[in-house]
């Protein structure tokens, strides 16, 4: 199953524009589903593997952004993004994840903070970036110091109101569910 998903778009196969094979193909799916794998093969990963999964993702991560920033595409559909973001973002967390399981880390309760406002976090992220790029454009920005200050205030306000959206919203839904459940 997972070799057809990948390989219908990756060749470019012409499916007739059948909905569903464009619904399994679609490029977000395709990346849910390796998060899916992930989850299921980390604990089996060698624990050697952990540290070059994530180095190795890493290097791929910034190739792609690099072949993207000189406009090299290396397929011709909407795939390309699986390809150079995708499968590096796979090794990533799959390397991550194994060498947390593997070795104590300890993190700022901060960041464990965030960690926890990570799905707060997934579903405001669009909306502020859209808006910040909007802005960018309409007021005609041009100097480059000037957008990287303004992305990196957007990033650290993204991350502020997700934390303030986790813990006054999402986990007194949360707990509101969990006492309707029982």
């Amino acid at each position: 199953y997972a070799g057809i998903i990948i390989f219908l778009p990756v060749f470019n196969i012409d499916t007739n524009k059948n909905v569903w094979v464009d619904l399994v193909t679609f490029p977000m799916n395709t990346e849910f589903l390796m998060g899916i794998v992930a989850a299921v093969i980390v604990r089996k990963i060698p624990k050697k593997f952990g540290l070059l999964l994530l180095v190795a993702g890493s290097i791929f991560f910034l190739i792609g952004g690099i072949l993207t920033n000189n406009n090299v595409v290396l397929l011709n559909n909407a795939f390309n993004r699986v390809i150079l973001f995708g499968i590096p973002s796979f090794f990533i967390i799959t390397g991550i994840v194994n060498f947390e399981l593997n070795h104590k880390v300890n993190l700022h309760n901060y960041i464990l903070l965030l960690g926890e406002a990570s799905y707060s976090l997934y579903l405001i992220h669009l909306p502020i970036i859209a808006a910040v790029v909007k802005i960018i454009a309409k007021i005609n920005i041009q100097n480059n110091l000037l957008i990287h200050l303004i992305i990196i205030t957007a990033v650290v306000f993204i991350c502020v109101v997700s934390i303030i959206f986790y813990k006054y919203i999402e986990k007194q839904v949360i707990r509101k569910l969990n006492v309707f459940l029982k």
